[in-house]
């Protein structure tokens, strides 16, 4: 629901999350550094050969995704215009509120697997919520006049956040927010969550059932090009532990399994 009914914040948190997930973060065709990768050189000590066939291993994946990372978008964007029209102007008048808290449960929640300080979220927060407007504005707009300026924005927001946080932090956001975006493409996760925020606006029955459909129809349109995500996140993985040592890789699996430690501490 988060990617159809909350207009431009829910936008910008998951594909910012899938940004860095996908090493995305602050690329582009000019060449310049690639943060997710600037990040893996600084903290596991790459040389110089490793950090440019790290960096050109993420370029050249980025432009492999873009056009499917597209094809998501213009899925989501239509569903969440069809979503729109089911409501009523009392609904939209509470969605916003709504939409805040399920952001705020959110964000904790991510903060709490990377291991942020609570200056840190509120410095995460701060910056994504100055990118709110932007992405309302955006996903106002035709899907076919969107998607440059949606690619570009997402660059902004991802390297806006990345500054807020250190090298291990930013490796290890990207392994955290490829599991939610896994999660939320699973049927059974998405519809709990989508139910929740049903009730919350007080839905009818009629209007889940329709809610229900539109929810269905996105998922369709937005099953292979997910399987394809993944499938190249998985090549790229693959590529880039190539380039590492025994000990290097050693270090980057402890950085990503140390996420959600802090949560019980």
């Amino acid at each position: 629901m988060k990617r159809i009914l909350v207009a431009g914040m829910a936008v910008a948190l998951l594909f910012v999350g899938a940004s860095f997930a996908n090493a995305q973060a602050n690329a582009n065709a000019q060449g310049k550094k690639h943060d997710f990768a600037a990040a893996l050189t600084a903290k596991l000590g790459l040389n110089n050969q490793q950090a440019e066939e790290v960096r050109k291993i993420c370029t050249e994946f980025d432009a492999k995704k873009e056009p499917i990372e597209e094809q998501l978008f213009v899925a989501h964007h239509e569903a969440r215009a069809e979503m729109q029209k089911l409501l009523t102007d009392e609904q939209r008048a509470k969605a916003p509120q709504v939409i805040k808290q399920e952001k705020e449960r959110e964000l904790q929640s991510i903060a709490a697997k990377v291991g942020l300080t609570d200056q840190q979220l509120k410095q995460v927060e701060g910056t994504l919520s100055q990118f709110h407007n932007k992405f309302q504005e955006l996903s106002g707009q035709k899907p076919e006049d969107v998607r440059k300026q949606f690619h570009e924005l997402k660059r902004e927001v991802c390297a806006a956040v990345g500054k807020d946080l250190n090298d291990e932090e930013r490796i290890r956001l990207a392994g955290v927010m490829r599991e939610e975006f896994q999660h939320w493409q699973q049927p059974g996760f998405k519809r709990e969550h989508v139910r929740a925020f049903e009730d919350k606006l007080g839905l009818t029955a009629e209007q889940k059932t329709k809610a229900d459909k539109i929810i269905a129809d996105c998922e369709k349109a937005s099953e292979k090009p997910i399987a394809q995500l993944k499938e190249m996140c998985q090549q790229e993985r693959e590529a880039i532990a190539k380039v590492l040592s025994n000990e290097q890789k050693t270090q980057l699996n402890q950085i990503m399994k140390s996420r959600g430690r802090n949560q019980n501490q």
